[in-house]
């Protein structure tokens, strides 16, 4: 599953049922974290995109600073997600699938 429609179906299986200000909460947040993962991947096409030597062109480090930049956020954000599975989801997930992403948690805390 592409990883946008990913946070989508998380966003819509989560909302179902729930309306305290928690979960409002958390879903806007992963919402949002969505759009600026989708803003960042959009400037870093428009600059692989760009011709070598255009104007507007930027250095090989400031590229490699935005290609962490946007990972490191993408991690962020995919353990937000995890964080929040596991808050609004809690009654209705296995004890396996729980383990899961407990211990994907700890792994990424390492």
């Amino acid at each position: 599953m592409h990883e946008a429609q990913g946070t989508a179906f998380v966003v819509e299986m989560l909302s179902t049922g729930l309306h305290d200000a928690l979960a409002a909460a958390l879903l806007r947040h992963v919402e949002a974290r969505r759009t600026d993962d989708l803003v960042h991947a959009g400037d870093l096409m428009a600059v692989l995109d760009a011709k070598p030597g255009a104007a507007g062109g930027i250095s090989a480090d400031t590229l490699a600073y935005m290609l962490r930049c946007f990972f490191a956020a993408s991690r962020q954000r995919m353990a937000f997600e995890m964080l929040t599975i596991l808050t609004l989801a809690q009654n209705r997930l296995t004890a396996n699938a729980r383990s899961l992403l407990v211990d994907s948690l700890s792994r990424r805390a390492a």
